[in-house]
């Protein structure tokens, strides 16, 4: 029998900038400069997307994948752009201390160039071996201009081989190439990375990334990780470190030095203990044991999902009734209770709608250890918003007789009336827990 050839499947992926120019007419009084009725104009950018598909088969000549490459590029639906001017910079070394400079000018039909490329390998047997017709095929393409790489099992080797075409990549995407360990060509050739993904692998732990100071995406979902190494404090640009599906029990991480973060994934993870997150006042969106939290940019809208750990990550709005139900969120409050997590306001505010949702959440929230004290303390915090809803979550689960009386028997009255006697701005709060049908006695 014959070897079976390598089949590979490649994808450019082109992108055009469309600016659409909206009018909005201002219904305003004319003021003293504006004698008649001004017109506002907002430009909009639209991004058209399209691809560009091709199956290399390692026995056919590239040549002739290439001509359907080009064939595929020409017939993309973008509006004609007419002719480029193409300026290409030239030293020449016309002696030991003179270098001549010159400047090529050429007139050039305007053609789209690809952004993203994807390339994975149907066949995958374990070798990391690349044919070489599939890198002479890589030689004619144009690949100076990729911003994001995708590559799957068997062809991650390329990063290091062509590293020279790869000059302007921003974002490479790992996911589902069967790794065991982060390949070392993404620390020490792109130090401008943004964006790293590195989803369904085998990572039991991940290496130094202090070299990629430009990182603000992290996504590292269903691994093996056990556990984040502490100098990830050094890539200070991170906005969105997504974790789900792994082993991490005690996630240690300085977030006072990663306080860019607004995303921030454990979802799935047998958590014990949370890094303090106190300090990271950008967080909007945190997903922790079966919960997804997320919020607008002020927090005034706040919305909370479960799902169920055991099955794939599919949540639930908390508005449906199997949601709100049972012990749905015990692990969420068994966690958020056990430290001072509860006082960051983005849980503070989950927390708030949780309990207001469900009597029965407020029954788990009497039920958790520490929680009740924890509650109390965040009367003593001098965020006044994380105050708030401290009130509203004691308001709405001392409507429960027997928590009520866990809370008068912890004085919570003497902590209200030092907040009334500090400030009147909390009194429209503290009414909440006063005004409840087992009201606390002052």
């Amino acid at each position: 029998m014959g070897r079976t050839p390598d089949v590979f499947n490649l994808s450019f992926g082109y992108r055009e900038e469309e600016e659409v120019i909206t009018t909005t007419t201002t219904d305003k009084q004319p003021t003293k400069q504006q004698q008649q009725q001004q017109q506002q104009h907002s430009k909009e950018v639209k991004i058209q997307s399209h691809e560009v598909n091709v199956e290399y088969n390692s026995d056919r000549d590239h040549e002739e994948i290439l001509d359907k490459i080009a064939d595929g590029q020409m017939s993309l639906p973008f509006k004609e752009q007419g002719d480029v001017v193409k300026a290409q910079l030239l030293c020449l070394q016309g002696g030991y201390d003179v270098v001549k400079v010159k400047v090529r000018l050429t007139i050039e039909p305007y053609k789209p160039t690809p952004k993203v490329f994807r390339l994975t390998r149907q066949n995958n047997t374990g070798t990391t071996t690349l044919c070489e017709g599939l890198y002479s095929l890589l030689k004619g393409c144009d690949l100076d201009s990729i911003e994001e790489l995708v590559l799957g099992e068997g062809v991650v080797r390329i990063l290091g081989d062509i590293r020279e075409r790869f000059k302007n990549v921003v974002s490479i995407d790992l996911s589902n190439a069967q790794l065991t360990e982060l390949p070392v060509e993404i620390t020490q050739f792109f130090p401008r990375l943004e964006v790293l993904k590195l989803n369904e692998n085998k990572l039991i732990d991940l290496p130094s990334l202090v070299n990629l100071k430009s990182l603000r995406e992290l996504h590292c979902d269903n691994n093996q990780l056990t556990k984040i190494r502490t100098d990830l404090r050094e890539n200070k640009m991170l906005r969105v470190i997504s974790l789900k599906g792994n082993k991490l029990t005690k996630p240690v991480m300085d977030m006072k030095a990663l306080s860019k973060v607004h995303t921030f994934h454990l979802y799935g993870n047998p958590v014990e203990y949370l890094p303090e997150m106190h300090h990271c006042k950008s967080l909007r969106c945190l997903s922790l044991v079966n919960v997804v939290v997320s919020a607008n940019d002020d927090l005034t809208d706040v919305d909370v999902q479960i799902g169920d750990t055991t099955s794939s990550y599919i949540p639930q709005a908390i508005s449906g009734k199997a949601a709100q139900k049972g012990k749905a969120f015990s692990a969420f409050f068994t966690l958020v209770f056990r430290h001072s997590s509860c006082q960051h306001l983005l849980i503070a505010t989950a927390l708030a709608k949780i309990a207001q949702e469900d009597p029965s959440n407020c029954v788990e929230i009497g039920a958790t250890e520490g929680a009740l004290q924890q509650m109390l303390t965040m009367l003593l915090t001098s965020d006044v918003n994380v105050i708030r809803e401290a009130t509203h979550i004691i308001a709405a689960t001392s409507q429960l007789p027997d928590i009520a009386q866990k809370l008068i028997d912890s004085k919570v009255s003497q902590r209200i009336q030092s907040l009334m006697a500090v400030s009147r701005g909390f009194f429209s709060s503290l009414l909440l827990i006063v005004s409840s049908p087992f009201h606390l006695h002052f």
